[in-house]
């Protein structure tokens, strides 16, 4: 999935926005890897600590596009994004770990898949093979995805009181994260030339904020 090179400057609004999403992002992940020393419960803290890593590698996969986003020789924006996609790909298995391990108590049959993709992934740049790299993203980390949504879907129909509606929050978070970043694409605008960009980095900022505080904030 080739995300698109901006035709801007690097301080255009669209940009700067990008930039505030990205700094969004890692702020997240140190509030959350601060609040994880604070709790008591071991669970507690494993789940803080894995969605404040799932925000890092999220912010890492942004930023890499970011450069790619600004380099001319193809062979270097080539490598950018493939970092992008690995970091993503790390922040994918974070947090599914953390759902099958801490909130559904599953044997980590999604986990696995997604550690795999990973290897793949990496096999295949290490290997230069470039087009079935990119054919195992197209499918293999999509498919991660909305496991991953899927099950934060169980989770808002089988828990109650304040851990229903951290789940509800978490999902509509990573919707809007996943909206965001996803509109941001070539795929996409090639079906949808005339969609606003801007609107990118505020629907992905927004998806961030409605995930960081919904976890942080309902006790």
């Amino acid at each position: 999935m080739k995300f698109l090179v901006f035709q801007f400057g690097f301080f255009e609004p669209v940009v700067v926005l990008w930039y505030i999403a990205v700094s969004l992002l890692f702020i997240i992940a140190a509030i959350f890897i601060i609040q994880a020393q604070k709790m008591e419960l071991k669970s507690q803290k494993n789940v803080y600590r894995g969605y404040g890593l799932f925000s890092f590698f999220f912010g890492l996969t942004r930023f890499f596009f970011l450069l790619a986003f600004f380099e001319e020789n193809m062979e270097i924006d080539y490598f950018y994004l493939m970092i992008g996609y690995l970091m993503g790909t790390l922040g994918v298995i974070v947090i599914i770990f953390i759902l099958e391990t801490y909130l559904l108590k599953t044997k980590k049959i999604l986990t696995l898949i997604s550690v795999i993709l990973f290897v793949i992934i990496l096999i295949s740049i290490m290997a230069l093979a470039r087009e079935f790299a990119l054919i195992m993203i197209y499918i293999l980390l999509p498919s991660s995805l909305i496991a991953g949504l899927s099950s934060y879907v169980y989770l808002i129909f089988k828990s109650t009181g304040s851990s229903r509606k951290k789940a509800l929050g978490a999902l509509l978070g990573l919707i809007l994260i996943l909206i965001g970043h996803f509109v941001n694409t070539t795929i996409f605008t090639t079906f949808v030339p005339n969609f606003p960009q801007l609107l990118s980095p505020i629907i992905l900022s927004i998806g961030i904020l409605v995930f960081g505080t919904s976890q942080l904030l309902i006790k």
